[in-house]
């Protein structure tokens, strides 16, 4: 299940759905509701985005990176990446490091920010990063990046999932959130009755829930 939220001026979307994911890339996504505010007739952004710094090459897409980025814990980030130690905390018996990512080259595809990483285990707790043009983000100027990770049947997996974007357009600044609620993690489900030919589907009554509904179904408050 998932919220995505663009918050501005010109509109709010607001989707809940069902995800499935089968290993190496591929996804299905049933829309339960989906809302734009002022607009009952319409799906909005339904697909959320699933960015996993796990992977040696992080995707944003290729209209906003054809190369990708490289990730701060890719097997080779010691060569693209310098890193300082800024504090240490506890946290349910775990130490966690808060380390700062510093690119070692400009113009390359390449992270800025905070890791907090848990000791021994090496694994990530959460992530503050952001990556602007300076190291080839294309369309945008600046993307931000949070993740929170929370244990699920002794796996860490992504609690929430926020991005903050910012664009000068004609000499308008222009900016947006999207935010990405996980919950109900399923590892076991039957992958031949979920997967078919279509990556997106709508339940029927997608755009007839109530308000009520959204008001008991939402994660994250509106302001």
């Amino acid at each position: 299940r998932e919220l995505e939220e663009s918050k501005g001026i010109l509109f709010l979307s607001e989707s809940y759905n069902e995800i499935a994911y089968k290993r190496p890339d591929t996804w299905k996504v049933t829309v339960k509701s989906s809302r734009v505010s002022g607009n009952s007739s319409s799906y909005g952004f339904s697909q959320p985005m699933f960015i996993n710094l796990y992977d040696n090459n992080v995707d944003f897409g290729k209209q906003l990176s054809p190369r990708g980025f490289i990730s701060p814990i890719a097997e080779t980030a010691l060569l693209s990446y310098k890193y300082a130690l800024l504090d240490i905390y506890q946290e349910d018996g775990k130490t966690i490091n808060i380390i700062q990512v510093i690119p070692r080259h400009k113009y390359e595809p390449l992270f800025s920010g905070i890791l907090h990483i848990i000791q021994d285990e090496w694994r990530i707790h959460n992530v503050d990063l952001f990556v602007d043009k300076d190291h080839q983000l294309e369309v945008l100027d600046t993307i931000k990046i949070k993740q929170v990770f929370i244990p699920v049947n002794n796996v860490l997996m992504v609690k929430d999932q926020s991005f903050a974007i910012q664009l000068n357009l004609f000499g308008f600044n222009v900016s947006g959130s999207f935010v990405n609620v996980f919950t109900d993690y399923v590892f076991d489900y039957d992958t031949k009755k979920t997967f078919n030919k279509y990556q997106m589907e709508y339940e029927d009554d997608a755009l007839k829930k109530t308000s009520a509904f959204w008001d008991n179904a939402r994660p994250v408050p509106l302001d």
